[in-house]
């Protein structure tokens, strides 16, 4: 029975200095993916494209495919590339749009929407979720992944002229979606919890240079 306590004892103590030697090595490319999605998996520091596991753990992928089905209706490769292209394309920002044209200035006002905004940070954010559960599933390769979220960054600091600007289109993106003020409250306070944070995800500048090749590989303990 001892012998199996100290197993376990070195087994977290060696995932827990992984998980540190795999923070301090984050390139800024990286850093800046994660803070595009860290209020979707209400997470602060993970590998790129993974949900809350590793590539190599049973259990965690069995739950991506779970969360892809259940969540996006995707089963395969096929169907994760139409669901991102679908999303770059129209997603949810093309009918908010498009509903928010048909309102009044009374009406725009009485919802707290002017005429000029969107959700488009809604639908891109996403994707990065998106590109984590499939590489996880085998849906994507790793560098497949990672340049889909590079491209969606890209898109995102070209439409935003910041953090808040990019949180204001995706947080009016969760209420439109969700219809729930305490989600996306709760949303709104966990990000600036993370905004706060010395050294968090949100020091890396907004207009941080970003390349597909300045990755490390996907953390696997």
């Amino acid at each position: 029975m001892k012998i199996i306590i100290i197993v376990v004892i070195i087994f977290i103590i060696l995932k827990y200095i992984s998980k540190l030697i795999y923070k301090a090595r984050l390139t800024p490319t990286m850093k800046f993916i994660l803070a595009t999605n860290a209020t979707t998996i209400f997470y602060s520091f993970k590998t790129c494209i993974d949900i809350n596991c590793y590539k190599y753990s049973f259990l965690p992928k069995k739950f991506a495919k779970y969360l892809l089905k259940m969540g996006w209706g995707i089963h395969n490769r096929e169907e994760t590339i139409e669901m991102i292209e679908w999303l770059i394309e129209d997603g949810h920002n093309k009918s908010f749009t498009e509903e928010v044209k048909e309102l009044s200035e009374e009406e725009l006002k009485s919802v707290g929407i002017e005429k000029d905004q969107d959700i488009l940070a809604w639908d891109l954010c996403r994707i990065i979720y998106i590109c984590g559960g499939a590489y996880l599933c085998g849906y994507l390769k790793y560098k497949e992944a990672i340049a889909y979220c590079v491209y969606i960054c890209e898109i995102l600091q070209k439409s935003y002229t910041s953090w808040d600007d990019m949180m204001e289109s995706y947080l009016q993106g969760v209420s439109y979606w969700q219809g729930d003020d305490e989600v996306t409250n709760s949303r709104l306070r966990h990000y600036k919890k993370l905004k706060n944070k010395k050294n968090g995800l949100y020091d890396i500048p907004w207009n941080t240079t970003l390349d597909k090749n300045d990755v490390i590989g996907p953390r696997i303990f």
